[in-house]
């Protein structure tokens, strides 16, 4: 009889500390650290199938100057892509979106995904965070991010995290 108790207390135990571990892992997931880069301005950009295998590529948690754009002030294009698992869905019907975070931005963005806008703000040291509907994500395929960046003076870019695509929670 002990030995039914201590098995039957295992089991339980073993999944219980799965289920743990697949709550904490299914919240969020990062999005990469480097990104690709380019000057200049194209809405093209903006597009998931736009050829970026010739950009360069640039932290998004540094400023550009010190990353070779020195004295650089104007538009610069961040692109990445990203695989978005579908256990990040919601299990309620009242939220059908995810949350996109970009980090800060220096000076303005606007943030794109799979080719349709999603947010734009202004200010340097604002955290950009956006919802994405459920209907834009490629889920368990490969979804592509692209931000606009607009630097009026100073160090210009994508230049600090968190870069996470999150569920939401009520």
């Amino acid at each position: 009889m002990k030995t039914k108790h201590l098995l039957l207390f295992t089991i339980t135990s073993v999944f219980i500390c799965a289920c743990s571990a697949q709550t904490k892992i299914s919240q969020s997931i990062e999005l990469p650290k480097e990104w690709k880069f380019h000057k200049g301005d194209n809405p093209q950009f903006s597009q998931p199938n736009f050829d970026d295998t010739k950009w360069e590529k640039l932290s998004v948690n540094g400023f550009w100057e010190p990353q070779g754009l020195t004295n650089y002030d104007g538009f610069g294009w961040y692109r990445t892509k990203v695989v978005i698992p579908s256990y990040l869905k919601s299990n309620t019907e009242i939220i059908k979106a995810v949350r996109i975070t970009l980090g800060k931005v220096d000076d303005t963005d606007d943030s794109y995904f799979n080719g349709q806008k999603i947010g734009s703000m202004v200010g340097w040291d604002f955290e950009r965070s956006y919802l994405l509907p459920y209907n834009l994500v490629n889920w368990d395929k490969e979804n592509s991010i692209a931000v606009r960046v607009t630097d009026f003076g100073g160090g210009g870019g994508m230049h600090s995290g968190p870069h996470t695509v999150t569920r939401i929670k009520l």
